[in-house]
């Protein structure tokens, strides 16, 4: 009988060791956890922060787009303009030669009058 408390004795103190190794282990892995916990919680503040700035860069870009934007419908208000501007200007440039032209053909008709006019007076003379 002795031997058999013993034993159990033995087996209980054996169980005890086991146990307060378990305890211990889950003990450090509590510490692990709770390492990586700050560790994330850092990592999270340094997020939020750069999150931050990266909102901050968003908001920074869609003013540049509005402005850009605003630009570019100045810029094709002022090329519509220029444009009609030029057509404008083409159509007075093809009057300008018609009349030119006209001008040209009415004075050659004048000069071979004229011409006409001095040849018969000479033969007349």
């Amino acid at each position: 009988m002795h031997n058999e408390t013993s034993e159990r004795l033995m087996l209980a103190l054996e169980d005890i060791a086991v146990q307060g190794m378990n305890i211990k282990n889950l003990s450090d892995w509590r510490g692990g956890a709770s390492q990586d916990i700050i560790t994330n919680s850092k990592s999270i503040g340094t997020l939020n922060f750069n999150m931050k700035d990266v909102s901050k860069n968003y908001r920074d870009l869609l003013g540049l787009y509005a402005e850009l934007k605003d630009q570019l419908l100045d810029q094709s208000s002022i090329t519509t303009s220029l444009e009609l501007e030029n057509k404008k200007l083409q159509e007075e440039i093809a009057r300008l030669e018609a009349n030119n032209k006209e001008m040209q053909e009415n004075r050659s008709k004048e000069i071979a009058q004229i011409k006409d006019d001095y040849s018969k007076e000479i033969a007349q003379i």
